[in-house]
């Protein structure tokens, strides 16, 4: 079966510094908080906290033929939230494509949360 991975760029990243290191400067302001995946703790590695980190398993996808992986935003942006702005949405997408890139993948898919 062939298949695309809708991946959240978040995934890519191998920790909490990881993760910081590729955050974008220009977050999104949701009015429902409820929706923010920026204010959600995380752990220090996908040992520790798989549900956020999850490097191995996307290069699992990644080695698997027929498989693609897909962006998904970096933070399952909510582009339908009341005050979200293009600015924030490009910089959201940037982040993702930037620390996919760091690990040598290239994303070529979207897929909107």
């Amino acid at each position: 079966i062939h298949a695309t991975w809708a991946t959240v760029g978040m995934l890519f990243a191998h920790g909490a510094s990881d993760l910081e290191a590729f955050k974008p400067i220009n977050r999104p302001v949701y009015e429902r908080s409820s929706v923010n995946t920026y204010r959600v703790p995380v752990g220090d590695s996908e040992q520790t906290d798989p549900l956020h980190f999850a490097p191995g398993l996307i290069e699992q996808i990644r080695s698997t033929s027929g498989q693609e992986v897909a962006c998904h935003t970096f933070s399952h942006y909510y582009c339908d939230d009341v005050g979200q702005n293009i600015e924030h949405f490009l910089d959201d997408l940037a982040a993702a494509k930037a620390l996919s890139a760091r690990d040598g993948m290239d994303l070529y898919s979207g897929v909107f949360p």
